[in-house]
């Protein structure tokens, strides 16, 4: 994993930065056309496709940034053959030195005092974005990723248990209140927050709690009585020989132990077909949970059927009516009740006219006046002729004269009947 304190990505920036440096314009003296070519305003490149190495002649040479050069400045140094760089306001340091200029900080770095607090002075401003204080927005922009894994800085789940493992958590500042001993004193509020429910708090089995009701009281009162061991309580009893003990049927006596007689129990094919003279009434007039249901009345001990009033249709479609239509019986009343037409409904793509009619042997009109059928529809429910239809009796219907040439026509008879 690369990072900005890496050798390697330092190494690669000083090479480019080394480059450009050779031909800035304050070194234009050094350049020939045939050598340099400046591209798109803003880079060179040499003229070779292949490129070149680029020497600085001598020993303790600079290459420097900004506006002071040597060893004031900063950027990077040949120190007698060994690399190093420094950053602004910092100073120079090996590559993977533990200096200010950065890198992976290794135990074999520090060999003095002065440099371990130069560590620490440069660790604090990372975390504390060089205010002094260790906030928690500067844990959360300088998380450890900042420093390089694998050095003595670098923080991980391990090394924090590592370091915690074995300490008195004494040792640490208490602020919230938690125990710290065994002979700490607890307050009911803290209990509350895992024991809220009353009662007694019972282990089952690991991890595994339950409360029961608290009965101590009733404990406290018997332990009163002493030592029950010793009271003599009667554990069981022996009637085999109690010759005044007697029970009564179906009930049974063995030596010690009390039956039931089945046999006494069973009920006969016999008992149950004669169940009807056990069972002659029921008095439900006190039952007020008791309903007698859709169509039905209770009355007392009586569940009485409701008069009812049913109403049903039938209809009649044929095609190119005329005027010699006359259709006999198109209903019969066979439901042994009268029926009564509550309304004629009647449709065609013309104008039919036409009466329905009663007949008993003797046709009597409904309607008295005929009605004429269009394309609208009518409904007629007034009727100033016969609308009963008695027991027996049949339903005909006449066209008296018919226009515009029809090709059907549709007749509709609702009727009620009560039960």
């Amino acid at each position: 994993m690369f990072t900005f304190f890496d050798p390697r990505y330092i190494l690669a920036v000083f090479c480019l930065l080394l480059g450009m440096a050779i031909v800035a314009p304050d070194t234009n003296a050094a350049r020939t056309s045939e050598v340099w070519v400046e591209r798109l305003g803003s880079y060179l490149e040499t003229t070779w496709a292949e490129g070149r190495d680029i020497l600085i002649n001598g020993s303790n040479k600079y290459l420097n940034f900004g506006s002071i050069s040597g060893g004031s400045g900063y950027g990077f140094r040949d120190n007698g053959g060994d690399m190093q760089f420094k950053n602004s306001g910092g100073s120079w340091a090996d590559f993977g030195g533990g200096g200010s200029g950065g890198g992976d900080l290794n135990e074999a770095d520090i060999d003095t005092e002065a440099e371990l607090e130069g560590v620490l002075t440069d660790v604090t401003d990372v975390f504390t974005n060089n205010d002094g204080a260790l906030n928690d927005d500067d844990l959360s922009d300088n998380d450890t990723d900042d420093l390089s894994e694998g050095s003595n800085l670098y923080f991980t789940n391990s090394r924090a248990i590592s370091a915690l493992t074995g300490q008195n958590i004494s040792i640490f500042t208490n602020n919230s209140g938690f125990i710290t001993s065994p002979n700490d004193s607890v307050a009911g509020s803290e209990l509350d927050g895992v024991f809220s429910t009353n009662g007694l708090l019972r282990r089952t089995g690991a991890s595994t709690y339950s409360t029961i009701t608290d009965a101590s009281s009733n404990w406290n009162t018997a332990y009163g009585w002493g030592n029950h061991a010793s009271a003599g309580y009667l554990t069981t009893v022996d009637v085999s020989s109690d010759t005044n003990l007697a029970v009564s049927s179906p009930i049974t006596l063995s030596g010690d132990t009390v039956g039931i007689n089945q046999g006494l129990l069973s009920i006969t094919e016999s008992q149950i077909s004669d169940l009807g003279s056990y069972l002659t009434t029921v008095d439900v007039s006190s039952d007020t949970n008791l309903t007698a249901g859709r169509s039905l009345t209770l009355s007392g001990d009586s569940v009485v059927a409701d008069a009812e009033l049913y109403t049903d249709t039938f209809s009649l479609w044929f095609e190119s009516p005329t005027a010699d239509d006359d259709f006999k019986s198109i209903f019969e009343n066979d439901f042994g009740k009268n029926l009564t037409i509550v309304e004629i409904s009647c449709e065609s793509d013309q104008t039919v006219n036409l009466d329905l009619q009663v007949d008993d042997g003797t046709p009597a009109d409904v309607n008295g006046t005929d009605i004429a059928c269009t394309s609208s529809g009518v409904d007629d429910t007034s009727f100033a002729g016969d609308s009963t239809i008695s027991d027996n009796e049949s339903v005909d219907l006449a066209i008296t004269s018919v226009s515009g040439d029809p090709t059907w026509v549709r007749v509709s008879v609702t009727y009620t009947i009560a039960d």
